[in-house]
């Protein structure tokens, strides 16, 4: 004698109830799905030139053009002009009587990568340290070292010399970067 085994199959009532639970999941899923934001980067602060002063932002005309505007009579004379992107101590820059960008012992330094990024401050690709480069868009710590080993650049589209920058990479970067001149 061969005993068959019966399989119990859920009533149709059932399977339609599951069926119909089903899609209205999927339909709720897709309404919470498309109710959500799409993901994407903050706009940059509306500045084009933004300085840290004592660790203040300061926007366009707040930014004094000299060094020495920061401090009372007589101030530290700089070597160059104040640039957006820096970061300005002036207890250390005024007891001084001159001073070099990058210097951070003089007071003199640029604004860390997350706030170059944040401000979306171009990097000059010549002269911004491996920590600066990081803040561009796709840019970790290996490709900045890369794109340091690979200077002086003429201009930004030398950058597709250097190994994993390709034009995708290229386009994303361009708003983000100048070339200026090599130091000496």
């Amino acid at each position: 004698m061969v005993r068959r085994a019966t399989v119990t199959r859920p009533q149709p009532s059932i399977r339609s109830a599951l069926a119909g639970i089903a899609v209205a999941v999927a339909t709720l899923w897709g309404l919470i799905d498309q109710a959500r934001p799409a993901a994407s980067p903050p706009p940059p602060l509306p500045c084009r030139v933004a300085v840290l002063i004592d660790g203040q932002l300061h926007c366009d005309e707040e930014v004094p053009t000299e060094i020495g505007a920061l401090c009372p009579n007589p101030g530290p004379q700089g070597s160059e002009a104040i640039a957006s992107g820096d970061a300005l101590d002036t207890a250390r820059l005024c007891a001084l009587r001159t001073v070099e960008r990058g210097d951070v012992a003089s007071g003199w330094s640029r604004m860390p990568a997350a706030q170059l990024a944040a401000l979306a401050v171009p990097v000059d690709l010549n002269r911004a340290s491996e920590e600066e480069l990081t803040s561009l868009p796709r840019i970790g710590p290996v490709l900045a070292r890369r794109i340091a080993q690979g200077r002086p650049y003429a201009g930004v589209d030398a950058l597709t010399t250097v190994r994993g920058i390709g034009p995708v990479t290229l386009e994303r970067l361009r708003s983000r970067v100048v070339v200026g001149p090599v130091d000496p």
